[in-house]
């Protein structure tokens, strides 16, 4: 080995001696991404030590913020839907909690209702016919528990934390109650009625159904102009003169030609409308329409209509007219051998946007066309049965057993067979044969159809016996729309929503006929059949329901629950039956406002309550249905604020469900990144609108959560406990060094717009002001600048402990800023934070941060300003420094010098001997203006010059910065002065 050889060997030896003394951060401490594995662990430690309840007792006598829990259903796995929905609300739960208020989590479920009866139905299967209603109640009872089991699992995984050993469930005897007595509120002519008239009826599911049951989906019907003629000779003549001994006929246009056997007459517009009897093309016939509609009726039709003879519809139309036989008859049904006869009536939902202006009108099957028919006394025929099939009362033989809105099968009637085919095809057959068709046999159109919500299928309107609450009698409509001035809609547009849904909405159905929900107390008379509801006896049925239940309604007799001396008000019989009905779980899960929050068992809760959280579609389903709950029974407005979130859809904006191709599972991802992740990609995503979900996306959060983790973990490696202690260590804000007041400075600014974020619910906001925060301020800037001074600095020096104490008070600001986002993170790095003397045994035992945990003293605005100054000279270097790295040299081999004007250069010297660690590099000279051409002009900062060259001197073997002084120690002759007093 040469001298040279053994001189390098040494000289490396004794750098590696020096080396061991710089002091990197701990690393024998997880904080790893291992979350899969931890998550777990931590949620036993949450139940285990009672979390939740320390939570609610550490709040005991502050401000309440009652946060009320929309019910889910009990009837499958948690969803995407479900995990937005529930880890929103967990965010504003958490956050209230550790800002000032108490907010106690009473999850529930919705355990009624038609999603589990359907299951039931389904894995019964034939067996159902041998099941009375109570065991079939029995069996939905266990269903429903069961789903309890699986979704509060599944919901505690996500690391929600509330009251889930004592949820309110709607199937609990004093939930059912509740229930029945707000129902109670609505009787003795408070709203309460039952009527006939037509409802949303699903065949399949032989129910009738609620407005927020009803899905919208593209559908294809016929699209049938059909001629009503008009034979009378007086109704021609008083139509105009002209059309005497001439065919005319009605024009109508209808998409549902299976509602024509219920036809009972001819809506047409008001006055200002103007019609005419046209010719068509190639016929004797002549069709009246209204006038504005005739190219569009061309189209439609394939024909011309030619030579117009103008109309006096007015003649034809209203009482008068109708009692004077001014009619028209009916395609295709008779009536004691010869035509039916419809009316011609006024009806104000009479437009011109497409049809002919002369409208088919059925009152048995639409809720217009029944209006019409009780102002004129028309009859409100309804031949459809419960299954959607023709009756006997359809008045043409040919027709009965026929689906209305499906091809039938194997149908026998009367020992007949009737062939596969549609109401609708047989219909349009009858008008064929009638000459009646004048569009198109197979002319369709594709529109907007309800379904059913449940099973997918197309619905009918269908007019049925059933129970409603008047929107008009009560004025409800009118109170209903003055309360929702009275609360914060977020997003804004949610008022305009519901508003308009108050106002197109017609009374509300509230009965259903199904077994799995809460009877309506109804007692039937037997001997008139008056319906028996007063206010008193369904108040005496809740006190019933309060001790047993609900399944009291089937289980005891009628003399076990009607009220001692119950007498029929019409004919004071005294036998009486149970009405068969049950409760919409509309009205069951919109009274739920007074079935949680206004009950003694659940604590810290009241009215009104401060916040209802739910999808959009809530408008016209739960924020509704509390709304005329409230309002109608109580006279109250059941909420302050009402904030809505969109739905899940794939990274292409589509639908996802279960039933999409790409489609994942929850479970599979928790189980591959944990669910820390889906905590992230609730709030890092604006809630209003739709919000995606795929791969991608989840791999670029990923990516952000590991640098926020990262950044973390770095803080907390250099607060070692056995290095800095916070009761001893903590330097005096006012004492710091002037890059770590300022960092603080800009964590308190940090500080201010999450907890306003927070407090508007913009949990995006949040996660985008914390990541650019840990990205801009922390990461790119700040920990890159101490990495120097926390590693080679002595260990008590002044500046060292500054600048612990600036990562200790940013560190435990961040955890609890990030707590109710990342709860399973900020929990386990709360775990290695160093004792101050007041740290709680959780983070979510903690408090929020105020701006004045960070930097926010009377310096502070001058501080930020001049950061932000040096902060752009900074970028300015580090872009003339491109060039220098590009040569694979690193940034301490570097010599910055800055030619710049005398204020500028004044303002650069105020940072002293602490620039060059600011730029990251081993020297920085300020000179005078120079015109040297090897200087770089700065892009952003004016007059500034720069010139990037070798740093002076060697390099110390301890910090690896190049400076003049390293050989001039004789111990320590590898060392800069730092470093030689750093190590002794």
């Amino acid at each position: 080995m040469t001298d040279e050889t053994q001189a390098q060997t040494a000289a490396q030896a004794e750098g590696d001696k020096y080396s061991a003394t710089v002091r990197l951060p701990r690393t024998d401490f997880p904080m790893k991404a291992n979350l899969p594995q931890l998550e777990p662990k931590l949620l036993e430690r949450w139940e285990s030590g009672k979390l939740y309840a320390k939570v609610i007792q550490k709040n005991q006598g502050r401000p309440l913020f009652v946060f009320h829990d929309g019910p889910p259903y009990a009837n499958g796995n948690i969803h995407h839907g479900h995990i937005l929905n529930k880890t929103l609300k967990d965010m504003v739960v958490k956050y209230r909690n550790m800002a000032g208020w108490l907010t106690n989590f009473v999850p529930g479920w919705d355990c009624h209702g038609l999603p589990i009866e359907l299951n039931v139905d389904k894995a019964l299967g034939k067996d159902k016919a041998n099941k009375s209603k109570t065991e079939f109640r029995t069996l939905c009872r266990k269903e429903a528990e069961k789903w309890i089991d699986v979704q509060r699992n599944d919901f505690k995984r996500l690391g929600v934390l509330g009251e889930w050993e004592h949820p309110y469930l709607t199937i609990n005897p004093g939930y059912e109650a509740s229930v029945v007595r707000e129902l109670a509120r609505f009787a003795d002519g408070n709203g309460l009625y039952k009527g006939f008239k037509p409802v949303h009826w699903c065949w399949s599911c032989k129910t009738a159904l609620a407005e927020a049951e009803v899905e919208y989906e593209n559908h294809k019907s016929p699209s049938t102009y059909v001629t009503f003629p008009i034979t009378d000779e007086a109704t021609r003549k008083a139509l105009n003169p002209r059309l005497a001994g001439e065919m005319v006929s009605a024009l109508i246009w209808t998409t549902t030609p299976w509602t024509l056997p219920a036809n009972r007459a001819i809506a047409v517009g008001p006055a200002s409308f103007k019609y005419a009897a046209w010719r068509v093309a190639g016929t004797q016939e002549r069709v009246v329409i209204a006038q504005d509609l005739k190219a569009a009726v061309e189209e439609a039709i394939g024909k011309k209509l030619e030579d117009p003879v103008d109309v006096d519809i007015d003649a034809v139309s209203g009482a008068e007219a109708k009692a004077a036989g001014r009619l028209a008859d009916h395609p295709f049904l008779l009536q004691n051998g010869k035509p039916m006869r419809v009316p011609f009536l006024p009806g104000e939902h009479v437009l011109l946007e497409r049809g002919t202006g002369m409208v088919h009108t059925a009152p048995g099957h639409g809720p217009e066309d029944y209006v019409l028919g009780k102002k004129f006394d028309i009859e409100i025929a309804n031949p459809v049965g419960p299954d959607g099939r023709y009756l006997s009362t359809v008045g043409v033989p040919a027709l009965e057993g026929l689906h209305v809105a499906r091809a039938t099968k194997d149908v026998v009637v009367d020992g007949r067979h009737i062939q596969h085919k549609s109401a609708n095809d047989a219909v349009l057959e009858l008008l064929v044969e009638n000459g009646r068709l004048l569009s198109p046999r197979t002319a369709v159109m594709e529109h907007e159809y309800p379904h059913c919500w449940r099973c997918k299928n197309p619905i009918i309107f269908r007019a049925t016996e059933q129970w409603f609450i008047s929107m008009e009698s009560t004025q409800l409509r009118k109170r209903a729309l003055e309360a929702i001035e009275k609360v914060e809609w977020i997003p804004n547009w949610g008022i305009q929503r519901i508003r308009g849904m108050l106002e197109a909405r017609p009374d509300w159905c509230i009965s259903r006929q199904r077994a799995w929900g809460v009877p309506i107390p109804a007692f039937v008379c037997t001997k008139c059949g008056n319906h028996v509801a007063s206010r008193a006896v369904i108040n005496h049925v809740a006190d019933i329901f309060e001790k047993h239940g609900a399944d009291a309604w089937w289980s005891r007799s009628v003399d076990e629950l009607k009220p001692a001396g119950l007498t029929c008000p019409g004919c004071k019989g005294t036998e009486f039956r149970l009405e068969e009905d049950i409760l919409d779980v509309w009205f069951e899960s919109g009274a739920s406002f007074a079935a949680v929050c206004d009950r003694p068992e659940h604590k810290h809760l009241g009215l009104p309550v401060d916040l209802y959280l739910e999808g959009s579609d809530q408008h016209r389903g739960w924020f509704h249905s509390t709304l005329l709950t409230a309002v109608g029974g109580r006279g109250m407005v059941p909420y302050k604020s009402v904030l809505t979130h969109g739905f899940v859809v794939d990274a292409q904006g589509r639908k996802y469900s279960k039933s999409s191709p790409n489609f994942e599972p929850p479970e599979n991802i928790i189980k591959k990144h944990g669910a820390e992740l889906f905590r992230l990609w609730v709030a890092a995503t604006d809630y209003t609108g739709d919000i995606r979900i795929g791969p991608e996306i989840l791999t670029r959060l990923s990516e952000s959560y590991r640098k926020t983790r990262n950044t973390l973990r770095f803080m907390l490696g250099n607060l070692n406990p056995a290095d800095f202690d916070p009761r001893k260590h903590l330097v005096a804000r006012d004492s710091l060094a002037l890059l770590d007041r300022y960092v603080l400075a800009r964590f308190s600014q940090v500080i201010s717009r999450v907890r306003q974020a927070y407090e508007k619910y913009e949990f995006h906001v949040v996660h985008h002001a914390i990541n650019e925060f840990v990205t801009v301020d922390l990461s790119a800037f700040y920990l890159d600048v101490i990495k120097d001074i926390l590693y080679c600095d002595p260990q008590e020096s002044p500046r060292r402990r500054s600048a612990q104490t600036a990562l200790y008070h940013l560190t435990k600001g961040m955890l609890t800023l990030l707590a109710p986002i990342l709860s399973f993170t900020a929990e386990e790095a709360w775990s290695y934070l160093p004792d101050d003397g007041n740290k709680a045994e959780s983070v979510h035992l903690s408090e929020m941060p105020t701006p004045a945990d960070g930097y926010d003293r009377e310096d502070k605005a001058n501080i930020l300003d001049r950061f932000q100054r040096l902060l752009a000279v900074r970028a300015e270097v580090q872009r003339a420094m491109e060039p220098f790295r590009a040569q694979k040299r690193a940034p301490l081999q570097a010599k910055v010098e800055l030619s710049c004007p005398f204020e500028l250069r004044d303002f650069l010297n105020g940072f002293g001997h602490d620039l060059p660690g600011l730029f990251i590099v081993s020297a920085v000279e300020l000179m005078e203006q120079n015109k040297g051409a090897d200087f770089v002009d700065a892009a952003e900062v004016s007059g500034l010059r720069i010139r990037v060259t070798e740093a002076p001197g060697s390099k110390c073997a301890r910090c690896w910065t190049y400076t003049p002084e390293v050989g001039t120690h004789a111990k320590h002759p590898l060392l800069c002065t730092r470093c030689a007093q750093a190590v002794g």
